[in-house]
């Protein structure tokens, strides 16, 4: 494997009543097509990091790499332009064009990543053919999750950022999404999922156990 993104020493502090340190000098180095779980308690600074990972908050101490390449996580147009070209994402908002149908959201997000990976295809893998020309707001819980998994696919990106993507969730869903995961990081692109679901383990090459902001 090659490495993709290395964060060194990475410093995040929110400051309320207290300081708190959501992330304390966390480096992580993620190569080509590993599948990454990161897991811990609530409020232990997961989805921190994942953020931080993902280039949607930039840290207060600490460096990020892209192929080698140091980000200057200052400028939010190569910011934007990391976030477009090379990453997907699936966090707790949604990321659906409401006034679109699920069909009509995947084939912009395609049209503008341009993707060689059929939506067809996609929407009959995780069991959304049927419900192609619904709008996101008529899905239920289980059905949109998918959905949104499937915006992140359908970018072909070099790595994936999933928080909690089990959620809503049955048991056959869960792991027919996972398997699918499992397949995309074996054709190389690099899964980063934060989740407190078991059965995540047995997909990922390495886990990460977060606490109180520090990674061991």
């Amino acid at each position: 494997m090659s490495s993709l993104m290395e964060i060194k020493n990475v410093v995040k502090e929110y400051k309320d009543m207290e300081d708190i340190f959501a992330v304390k000098y966390v480096s992580i180095n993620i190569n080509a097509g590993e599948f990454i779980l990161i897991n811990g308690e609530s409020g232990a600074g997961k989805s921190t990091l994942l953020y931080i990972m993902g280039l949607m908050i930039s840290p207060d101490e600490g460096e990020v790499y892209y192929n080698g390449e140091l980000i200057d996580l200052a400028n939010e147009r190569i910011l934007n332009e990391y976030r477009r070209r090379n990453m997907g994402f699936v966090f707790q908002e949604t990321q659906l064009v409401e006034a679109l149908t699920i069909y009509e959201n995947l084939s912009l997000m395609k049209q503008i990543n341009s993707s060689d990976l059929d939506v067809e295809t996609l929407l009959h893998e995780f069991g959304l053919e049927r419900l192609k020309d619904k709008l996101p707001n008529t899905l239920s819980g289980g059905q949109r999750r998918r959905a949104m998994i499937l915006m992140a696919i359908i970018k072909s990106p070099e790595i994936i950022f999933l928080d909690e993507p089990t959620n809503d969730l049955d048991e056959k869903w869960s792991e027919r999404v996972l398997n699918n995961l499992k397949e995309l990081s074996n054709t190389g692109i690099a899964i980063v999922m934060v989740s407190h679901d078991e059965q995540c383990r047995k997909y990922a090459d390495r886990v990460l156990h977060m606490k109180s902001g520090m990674i061991s």
